[in-house]
């Protein structure tokens, strides 16, 4: 048995266009301006399917409404095993023509793409979208008018963020800082290896037994040494460290100075904490706190000194 042909509104194009205007209109008048960044694969993994290096080059400006308006979704700010994680989510709808209008066909994509970010200038966040919905509301008079995003705080892990705008480059920018080498001369005292996670410091013109680091001009982090190439890896330099037979630099912790002959750029990024501004996780201070437990001067622990 057939529908009643008389009252069929599930494929009168007339209607179906109405209510998307009416969708559009209302997002339009309580959404909000956001940037869509779409991601794009630089190493792309085939087997297992995930994006080892990625970049984030093109934005495009969209209205989207924001459906969680009493405040962030998701288990919010938890204390978990490995520090403090921040889930918050939103949930937001955006009208399925006017993405096509305003990034599927400048971006080529067909639809919101799990993966991609979405800037809110409003607060400065970045959120990555987990899952696009596109049955909701479920066919209303026969056809979908909008996408509904899942989307979380965006965790950065080295993506490449370059668009141009100074909002979402600042989000890469408090995370992430390019390493430095220096290139030390002759040591001075008796005292010749760093630490690894110890501040760095240098005192201007002054150097062995006088240098105090409360009179520091200039400090850093040491991320790497290497005794044998006196090559020392550091990052989160504050001052400015000068080179030259007078200038050294100096362990706070194991109190190891050598003079500073040259200061090199890398192209090693160094994560870093937000809060702090420090190089990000744990594993600098546990080797740093090591440092007192653990002789490593021994060369051979099993022998009794028989070696």
């Amino acid at each position: 048995m057939a529908t009643n042909p008389y009252f069929n509104f599930r494929s009168t194009a007339s209607e179906q266009n109405l209510i998307e205007d009416l969708t559009i209109e209302a997002i339009k008048t309580m959404g909000m301006d956001v940037i869509y960044l779409p991601r794009d694969f630089v190493k792309k993994d085939n087997l297992f399917g995930e994006d080892i290096l990625s970049k984030f080059t093109s934005t495009y400006e969209i209205e989207m409404y924001l459906q969680s308006v009493d405040g962030f979704d998701g288990e919010g700010d938890i204390l978990a095993k490995y520090g403090l994680e921040i889930k918050d989510k939103v949930s937001l709808v955006v009208s399925q023509r006017r993405f096509r209008e305003s990034v599927g066909d400048l971006a080529n994509i067909t639809r919101p793409r799990e993966g991609d970010l979405i800037y809110f200038p409003m607060g400065n966040y970045l959120f990555e979208i987990n899952f696009v919905e596109h049955e909701n509301p479920f066919y209303q008079l026969g056809k979908n008018q909008t996408y509904l995003l899942q989307c979380e705080l965006f965790t950065y892990s080295l993506e490449n963020i370059q668009t141009g705008l100074s909002g979402p480059n600042a989000v890469q920018d408090k995370v992430k800082e390019y390493a430095q080498v220096f290139t030390l001369g002759s040591v001075v005292g008796s005292t010749s290896d760093f630490y690894r996670g110890e501040t760095l410091y240098q005192v201007a013109g002054v150097s062995g037994s006088s240098s105090v680091y409360a009179d520091a001009t200039a400090t850093a982090t040491v991320i790497d040494w290497s005794r044998d190439s006196l090559e020392l890896t550091i990052s989160s330099d504050t001052g400015t460290f000068l080179t030259g037979a007078n200038q050294t630099v100096k362990g706070r912790n194991s109190a190891a100075e050598y003079t500073l002959t040259t200061i090199a750029s890398t192209n090693l990024v160094v994560p870093e904490n937000i809060v702090t501004d420090k190089p990000d996780g744990d594993n600098s201070l546990f080797g740093l706190d090591s440092q007192g437990v653990i002789d490593f001067t021994e060369v051979d622990p099993f022998s009794e000194g028989l070696y």
